[in-house]
Parts: structure tokens; C-alpha cells; sequence
């Protein structure tokens, strides 16, 4: 019996499961896409908001004097979120399939036995790209913590 008859009799569904692979790989581009581009939108807030609070907070409650320490503060959770959002660029991407590696080793294989490999480096693959949305979803969290901080902080600067 051949590779592929043993393949067929004993996964009779390696079709159907190449088929949802495919989909969940998809997906997990999708929600990074999705991810890059809220850390995008925020990155813009984020920098917008800098400029806009402090110009509102000082024309509505401006004080000769201010604490240093708070504004000190309130710059660096701005800095901590502009880098924590940048190192998603920098450090971020998703492993796709690489056309090149299809020698003619993988190209000579039957649709089946190719649909399995493909399962099992999709399987892999997919791992590592869910931990990098998942870590780009907790990075986009943690942004929003440092801008509530930075908020705080600059409020505060102006009141003690």
C-alpha cells in the first residue's frame, strides 16, 4: 500500500482539515492586520492627546507653579507607550508561507500527502503567529495604561 492509500484510509479527513488550516491561517493575519492597525490608531491618539490635554488642562487651571515630578512622570508614560507601541513594528511579524521553499521535492508530492505536510508546518506556524497577536494585544493594553498614567500625571502636575 502506498503512502497516500494509507493516508487516505486512515485521515479520510486531511481534506477537510488542509481546508480549515488554511482558514485559521488566514484568520490569524486577519486579527493581526486587525491589531497593527488599532496600535496604529492609537499611536496617532496617543500623540494627538498629548498636545490637546495639557493645552486644556493649563488654559483652564494654569498655575505659575507646577510639580516636576508628576510632569516627569506624565513625559515618560508618553515615551513608554510611543515605544511600547513601536516595538511592535520593529519586533512584530507574522511567519508566512515562503513560495521559494516548494522544491521540486514538495511540488512532486500527491495533492494529499501535501495537503498533510502543509497541516503539520501550518500547525507549527500558527503557534508562533497566535503568541505574536496575543503579545501585540497585550502591548496595545499596555499603551492605554501608560496614556491614562500620562493623563494622570499631567493633571496632577498642575494641581499639587
Amino acid at each position: 500500500m502506498n503512502e497516500e492509500a494509507m493516508l487516505s484510509k486512515e485521515y479520510p479527513s486531511i481534506k477537510y482539515a488542509y481546508e480549515i488550516a488554511m482558514k485559521s491561517y488566514d484568520w490569524c493575519i486577519d486579527r493581526s492586520n486587525a491589531i497593527d492597525g488599532e496600535i496604529n490608531k492609537l499611536l496617532a491618539w496617543i500623540s494627538g492627546a498629548t498636545i490637546a490635554v495639557p493645552t486644556f488642562i493649563f488654559t483652564q487651571h494654569f498655575r505659575e507653579s507646577f510639580n516636576p515630578c508628576w510632569l516627569g512622570f506624565s513625559i515618560l508614560s508618553f515615551l513608554a507607550s510611543i515605544v511600547l507601541g513601536m516595538s511592535t513594528k520593529i519586533f512584530g511579524s507574522l511567519e508566512l508561507l515562503d513560495p521559494k521553499k516548494f522544491d521540486e521535492i514538495h511540488l512532486a508530492k500527491t495533492e494529499l500527502i501535501f495537503k498533510k505536510d502543509i497541516l503539520l508546518w501550518t500547525g507549527e506556524v500558527f503557534e508562533r503567529n497566535q503568541g505574536l497577536v496575543n503579545w501585540k494585544g497585550k502591548i496595545s493594553m499596555a499603551m492605554i495604561i501608560c496614556f491614562f498614567l500620562e493623563i494622570t500625571a499631567f493633571g496632577l502636575s498642575s494641581i499639587f
